[in-house]
């Protein structure tokens, strides 16, 4: 008779997600009738392999600094979403609080550039962890001259908004 695994001799690949798979299998193999059942479910669950979220992640050896880098090119997309966020928020709020064409203008401003800082973050950090597993770094030049664009021109479009609201308040 063939010796059952337990859970843990299953998992080998040490990730949470595949202790669960494993312990599922465990209890897929207590359920199995004969010992010709468990045999094959044990097989089964040995083929499986052990990847954690899904084989959302990528593998790669760590040599030299790269968990370091890719651990930076997280923390900085990581604060690109939070300031998007921020930038969302405040969008919202204006929109929100200001119900007049100008305060829904500037809301929808901010809105526009959270939106694409969203984008932009998502891009860069592929770009870069890509760059990164050949050995090589990207120079942000003209991502940060497009988001100075955007940024300037949200601004004049504040800006002009304000000076047609004050020249309508005035007359």
């Amino acid at each position: 008779a063939a010796r059952r695994p337990s859970a843990r001799e299953l998992a080998k690949g040490g990730s949470v997600r595949a202790l669960v798979a494993a312990t599922a299998a465990e209890l897929w193999l207590m359920a199995a009738k004969t010992s010709d059942e468990r045999l094959g479910l044990v097989e089964a669950a040995a083929a499986l392999p052990a990847v954690g979220y899904g084989g959302l992640s990528v593998q790669v050896p760590n040599e030299g600094s790269t968990a370091r880098d890719h651990l930076a090119n997280e923390r900085t997309f990581l604060a690109w979403i939070r300031t998007s966020i921020a930038v969302l928020s405040l969008g919202l709020a204006i929109a929100k609080f200001d119900t007049d064409v100008e305060g829904m203008s500037f809301g929808a401003a901010f809105i526009v550039l959270s939106m694409y800082m969203f984008f932009y973050s998502g891009t860069r950090y592929s770009e870069n962890a890509s760059a990164m597993q050949k050995g090589q770094y990207l120079i942000a030049k003209k991502g940060v001259w497009l988001l100075v664009n955007v940024l300037l021109l949200v601004a004049l479009l504040c800006a002009t908004i304000i000076y047609i609201s004050d020249l309508g308040h005035r007359r």
